[in-house]
């Protein structure tokens, strides 16, 4: 997807050759000592930082649009941070928002309410750590 190119560009930009996210996400992450979040459409996320790298699996849906799933993903994953969670349970709860967002055609129309999202927590496991 868009995220994971841009994630490779990036990369090149500063003279990574990698082209795998589980690879790239804690170099990136090393240069702000932030936390590194790569999108990989069906394919779920990868995200590191210095607690370790993770994959969280995409939430099995019925696609209908893709169209503002990565907005919904950050949106869910600022808004839950902003409330509180922790960055893994933040990662959790973006990944069901993207799923459930691609349900529906449009960006706007397809957009889950809170309530949806809780409801949907259980279909996806948590984030693994991979290294």
């Amino acid at each position: 997807g868009p995220a994971a190119r841009e994630a490779l560009q990036l990369a090149a930009s500063v003279g990574l050759p990698d082209r795998d996210a589980q690879h790239i996400a804690p170099k990136i992450a090393a240069f702000g000592k932030h936390t590194c979040i790569i999108t990989m459409a069906g394919k779920g996320a990868v995200a590191a930082n210095s607690s370790g790298i993770y994959h969280i699996a995409a939430l099995d849906v019925q696609v209908v649009d893709t169209t503002g799933a990565g907005d919904a993903f950050c949106g869910i994953f600022a808004a839950s941070l902003l409330q509180g969670a922790t960055w893994l349970r933040a990662l959790h709860r973006a990944s069901v928002r993207a799923g459930l967002s691609c349900m529906g055609l449009g960006a706007q129309e397809s957009t889950p309410a809170k309530d949806d999202i809780d409801a949907h927590m259980s279909r996806l496991d948590q984030a693994q750590k991979i290294g």
